[in-house]
């Protein structure tokens, strides 16, 4: 399978796949919790320099689930990897706690970062963070992640398809047994 070829443009950026051709609406540097910017791709592509690129999964068994996290930098260098164990069936919750717990990662272990793209295979868990952040910070259980995500410079969330994932699929599956960081 060939790999897709991206073009920048000024205030665009345009998705080439072959026989596909996606035209996606302007994906700015500033924060998108305010914007509908939404890149789709199939494979690992290195965030522009300066960026982190993160990727998160779940993996859901019988009252266990993992949640899987892997942070690289724009040479693809791993910077973090890591699985969590929760007791859970919810697939789509999972899926969501795992971009919501790498946002916790990043903001305590990584704070020198402040251009941060998401990726993750589940558009559900995509569309309901970008929802969260464009809400006012409140309280709760995730007040200060999704306040620190709100206030980062610059977050682009990518739907990947999950053939991309993989890693962060070993993660998940792997953090089933025990959580590590």
């Amino acid at each position: 399978m060939p790999l897709p070829v991206l073009l920048f443009g000024p205030s665009y950026l345009r998705f080439t796949h072959l026989s596909t051709d996606i035209s996606l609406s302007s994906l700015s540097c500033g924060n998108p919790g305010k914007s509908t910017d939404l890149l789709v791709t199939h494979n690992w592509i290195p965030p522009p320099t300066g960026w982190i690129r993160v990727n998160c999964d779940a993996a859901v068994g019988d009252l266990v689930a993992g949640l899987g996290v892997v942070v690289r930098d724009c040479l693809g260098r791993p910077l973090l990897v890591a699985g969590r164990r929760m007791l859970s069936q919810a697939v789509d919750m999972m899926e969501t706690q795992a971009l919501l717990m790498v946002l916790d990662m990043i903001r305590d272990l990584l704070p020198l970062y402040r251009a941060v793209e998401l990726q993750s295979d589940s558009m559900m868990a995509i569309q309901e963070v970008r929802k969260l952040m464009s809400l006012t910070p409140g309280s709760g259980v995730f007040a200060a992640t999704i306040q620190y995500a709100s206030g980062v410079e610059a977050v682009r969330f990518l739907h990947i398809l999950r053939d991309g994932n993989k890693l962060a699929d070993w993660a998940a599956r792997a953090a089933c047994s025990n959580d590590f960081v």
